[in-house]
């Protein structure tokens, strides 16, 4: 399925459409300025969750996401090529952003975020399949949506 595979600007794209679309609905709807100025408060980690499960659902329903929709992209399990289990489909937001969290809390692990988005970035840019670390870990593959 060599032909199949998705490279690093459309995913990149899909990621910042969804991102932004989570981010978006959210603030319309309840998220309101930091009342305290330099103070991270729980809508970091709601808007994080609230990605993990508008990816892990859109994916495991659909095969995609609305960004990666718009980019031409499915999410596929990588041993069958068919429909994902719903532990890929939650496991593969979760492995992006677990370093994400990290952003909160410190330095160090703010570090070990930017190495853990660059070594995905290497992994998918050099892998023969474009699988990113994400990818790997929950057995998925991205690949170019077949039309229909």
């Amino acid at each position: 399925m060599e032909n199949g595979n998705v490279g690093l600007l459309p995913r990149i794209i899909a990621l910042l459409i969804d991102v932004l679309l989570v981010a978006l609905i959210l603030n319309v709807t309840f998220l309101r300025p930091n009342m305290f100025p330099g103070v991270i408060d729980m809508r970091t980690l709601i808007v994080i969750a609230a990605f993990i499960i508008y990816e892990a659902l859109m994916v495991f329903k659909l095969g995609t996401t609305v960004g990666k929709r718009i980019m031409g992209i499915t999410v596929v399990d990588y041993l069958t090529q068919g429909k994902p289990t719903m532990k890929q489909c939650f496991f593969r937001p979760w492995v992006k952003w677990f370093f994400g969290i990290g952003i909160i809390s410190n330095t160090f692990v703010m570090f070990m975020w930017i190495l853990f988005s660059l070594l995905n970035l290497y992994k998918l840019t050099t892998d023969k399949e474009h699988r990113a670390i994400h990818d790997v870990i929950a057995g998925t593959l991205a690949v170019k949506a077949t039309r229909k």
